[in-house]
């Protein structure tokens, strides 16, 4: 994804959290997913276009595949969704990937945008759970 400022007390970037590198996303953007009927809500990120591709990141997401790695995904919120797209409108094959209370949800799916590619919806089904995943999102 592409970079967002600094708001406040977060700052964006590359963070180590108990030794384990991770990229923290900071700004407005916000997003609702539901996870097999269940509703996380979850903030702190924004939008990006780059390179032909459309998107969105909130939260922080863990860098780093060992084990140590894998069990910090289990205490933090991520969310990331992108396609390639240069405008509004429904995309296939999107990927939305992310995490949070321990709810592994990455998908592959359906992402809409609209808003000038700053709001949207997505829906998919979980690779690992195979559970319904759906939600919405908004950068501003």
């Amino acid at each position: 994804g592409g970079t967002t400022p600094t708001t406040g007390a977060c700052t964006d970037g590359t963070v180590q959290v108990d030794g384990v590198t991770t990229r923290k996303f900071c700004g407005p953007a916000k997003a609702t997913v539901v996870v097999a009927g269940q509703t996380f809500n979850l903030s702190g990120g924004a939008c990006f276009t780059l390179s032909g591709l459309a998107g969105v990141n909130i939260g922080q997401t863990v860098l780093d595949t060992s084990d140590a790695g894998t069990a910090l995904k289990k205490k933090l919120t991520y969310l990331g969704a992108e396609v390639q797209a240069d405008k509004d409108g429904t995309y296939d094959h999107a990927i939305f990937s992310g995490y949070t209370n321990g709810v592994d949800f990455t998908s592959i799916g359906t992402l809409t945008f609209t808003n000038n590619l700053q709001a949207g919806a997505f829906t998919g089904t979980a690779i690992l759970s195979k559970a319904a995943v759906t939600g919405t999102f908004t950068c501003s």
